[in-house]
């Protein structure tokens, strides 16, 4: 076989901080409070017929709430990751104003541009994202709006910044309410840019009214056309709020006068926050069972909760004993990391996933990290496969339907697929992809620890009947000093697939190169620099890992990303991810998710 060389490292291109990013921290050194500078969004204007908020909205308010500043300085790398939807912090004082029931509540917090990781991030993608057009959708809209987020935002921007959707279970059947509100320090300047922001409008020919509720002014756009929704904005209390309705401002107003409980007291929310570090740049509350009416046609909700060491495929009655989840990104000054958290009541789980959560509530024990190679491109890996697959069994057995294309597919592999398929699977277990040679780029192996090793060939045996009996035979050949049973690609003759056993190990793979590396010595990913980087920050205790070499997957993809694509990716190294291990009974599942950019 041939020597694989290892990854090559591609330094990134480390550019100066841009000239619109100097200008904001020269302010932040002058200021009280810490302020930078975000995007406002753009956009262009809705087909007919169809709904959409005013551009002034999309603009303007986009700028003050400055949501798109995570997606400025570190959207190439969380952009894959669909993480822009809700953004918010650890700060209180948005909070304190919104309604206890709101379904969706996120906050940034700014004081994270003066950290080391921020301007870490910024010099690497300042470059990037100016090439993106960042600067130039920023300079457009203060032309068409005639409002510069440096001489009208920036004066008065204080130390918080959300979004929320206070009607969150009624989103998925109309138009959600959208709230951005942000922290003033400075009222007169704040006013003045309400004032500014209110004549825009109206040299857009829009007439703009203005209203008071509970001794609280606020102005309220009046549309001219059925697709577009009205902007409402004013100050409550000492926070600039703009929102799509005019209810949704007066339950503001209400809440921050203690005429209905506020965000900080709903328990579910309090709860979460406890799981979130509370040092994050980012931090996001959905509460669950807001989201159950939109899930409603589907028989099966199937809500994935790996990430969060939960179990996976939680049907519809399920999921109802799941409140909340959230996500805090912290910018460090190697990357960036995502802690994720849900919250449940373990009363409302049914006694078989119960059981199985708890059997999995141990903590991995890592040794199979050593069967992996320090140059693999990624790997998964966990334990007790016979639990997880247990309760997948019990998740299908609770729909009809799924149990009756189950019970067929079992039948028409000629294979028991009950409990005891993969009884003997309670060790450690790993799936590593690795480089290949011949006519092969990349190539696998699964292998897991072998307790039962007579009960293992015995599952093996049956899975190869069912190859053979579709045309294909096994033959015996050693690989790696093990003598294995293999599929030959008869024109090639080249091995394709293929399982042994090694000692206690049982190794299944892709490839002659898979299946050598899965058997024989290898310098264990333990070993690597780059893994030990983001192994360094997840869990300690955990239920296993996620990890992918970003680097090495580049080298084996460059030629088909595009530009755009690649400059944004380069910089990352690696990724990684674990779920921690927590008794089910506390109700609180976490992971975490690290993104290696040194």
């Amino acid at each position: 076989m041939e020597n694989r060389e290892g990854a090559r490292y591609c330094k990134s291109c480390r550019s100066p901080l841009s000239e619109s990013y100097v200008q904001v921290s020269q302010a932040q050194q002058s200021s009280p409070e810490p302020a930078f500078q975000p995007p406002p969004a753009s956009g262009s204007p809705p087909a007919s017929g169809k709904r959409k908020t005013p551009l002034i909205i999309g603009g303007v308010a986009g700028v003050i709430v400055l949501c798109c500043v995570a997606l400025i300085v570190v959207g190439g790398v969380l952009y894959a990751l669909g993480v822009f939807d809700a953004l918010f912090a650890p700060q209180q004082a948005t909070a304190r104003i919104m309604p206890a029931d709101t379904g969706l509540y996120s906050v940034i917090d700014p004081s994270a541009a003066n950290s080391e990781g921020f301007q870490h991030l910024s010099e690497i993608y300042s470059d990037v994202l100016d090439d993106a057009g960042v600067n130039d959708q920023i300079d457009n809209a203060e032309d068409e709006f005639g409002i510069s987020f440096e001489k009208d935002v920036q004066p008065w921007l204080g130390s918080e910044m959300s979004l929320a959707i206070p009607n969150l279970e009624d989103a998925s059947g109309g138009e959600p309410i959208v709230v951005l509100a942000a922290v003033t320090r400075d009222r007169k300047a704040s006013d003045a840019f309400l004032e500014k922001l209110k004549e825009s409008l109206e040299d857009k020919d829009y007439d703009v009214e203005e209203e008071t509720y509970n001794g609280v002014t606020f102005y309220v756009q009046q549309v001219n056309n059925d697709w577009e929704t009205p902007l409402v904005f004013g100050t409550v209390d000492n926070v600039v709020v703009l929102t799509t309705d005019v209810d949704a401002m007066k339950d503001i107003i209400d809440t921050q006068q203690g005429k209905g409980d506020s965000l900080v007291k709903n328990e579910r929310y309090t709860e979460l926050k406890k799981a979130l570090p509370k040092n994050a740049f980012v931090t996001m509350f959905i509460d669950v069972q807001d989201l159950v009416p939109a899930m409603e046609d589907s028989s099966s909700v199937g809500l994935s909760t790996g990430l969060f060491g939960l179990p996976a495929g939680l049907s519809g009655d399920q999921i109802e004993a799941y409140e909340t989840a959230g996500l805090a990104i912290t910018l460090d000054k190697e990357g960036v990391q995502i802690d994720m958290a849900v919250t449940f009541d373990p009363g409302k789980l049914d006694t078989e996933t119960l059981e199985a959560m708890k059997a999995q509530a141990k903590a991995n024990p890592g040794q199979i990290l050593r069967e992996i190679p320090s140059d693999a491109i990624g790997f998964v890996s966990s334990r007790d496969l016979a639990a997880s697959w247990k309760t997948a069994l019990a998740s299908i057995k609770k729909d009809s339907d799924a149990e009756e294309q189950f019970d067929s597919l079992s039948e028409s592999m000629g294979i028991d697929l009950d409990e005891g398929f993969l009884a003997w699977a309670t060790g450690e277990y790993a799936l590593a992809v690795v480089e290949a040679g011949g006519d092969f780029e990349v190539g696998f192996f699964a292998i897991f620890e072998v307790g039962d090793q007579t009960a293992a060939e015995g599952t093996l045996g049956d899975v190869a009947g069912a190859i053979e009996d579709q045309g294909m035979e096994f033959e015996k050949e050693t690989v790696g000093g093990v003598e294995m049973q293999v599929l030959v690609d008869p024109y090639t003759e080249e091995i394709v697939f293929g399982y042994g056993f090694a000692e206690k190990h049982l190794v299944i793979g892709y490839t002659e190169d898979g299946l050598e590396q899965g058997v024989g010595d290898v310098d264990p990913i333990t070993n690597d620099e780059t893994f030990k980087a983001v192994q360094a920050h997840l869990p300690r205790q955990n239920a296993g890992y996620f990890y992918l070499n970003v680097e090495s997957l580049i080298d084996l993809t460059k030629d088909g990303l595009d530009e755009d694509t690649l400059a944004f990716v380069e910089p990352i190294k690696a990724i990684g991810g674990a779920s921690a291990v927590s008794n089910p009974d506390s109700g609180v599942g976490q992971a975490t998710l690290f993104i290696y950019i040194p």
